[in-house]
């Protein structure tokens, strides 16, 4: 039992760290090479469609080439930290501007937190099966 609990956490983990590390990565390209623009938050939106789900921010911009452009924000909460009609620093990939990331703490900060929470798995999976 406590491998198979050990060989899921560790998966789990090891998942969890390549997807933190791939939207650290985008995070740093999209900052360094996109277009940096100032988008709007026009509203939000729930990823399962109810009020009990995850709160995500519905944000415009407009392209350098003059498109108008509405994403649904890459990271939420369980209340949005935002509101209607904030100005956002939106930094985009100019080939494809749904392709983007904030420069919001959130946003930064989020995939770094799923790397603690992934390790902090591996620990109490571990802990678990030594005792």
């Amino acid at each position: 039992m406590e491998v198979f609990l050990m060989f899921w956490t560790a998966i789990v983990a090891i998942s969890l760290t390549i997807f933190s590390l791939k939207m650290i990565r985008r995070t740093k390209t999209l900052r360094r090479h996109g277009m940096r623009v100032l988008g709007t938050i026009v509203g939000k939106t729930w990823t399962n469609g109810n009020s009990r789900s995850v709160v995500l921010p519905l944000i415009q911009f407009a392209t350098i080439e003059g498109d108008v452009i509405e994403v649904v924000g890459n990271v939420g909460t369980s209340t949005l930290p935002v509101k209607a009609g904030e100005k956002v620093t939106v930094y985009y990939d100019a080939s494809n501007p749904k392709n983007f990331t904030l420069d919001s703490d959130l946003e930064q900060a989020a995939p770094f937190l799923i790397l603690v929470v992934a390790w902090l798995m591996v620990a109490i999976a571990l802990g678990i099966c030594v005792s």
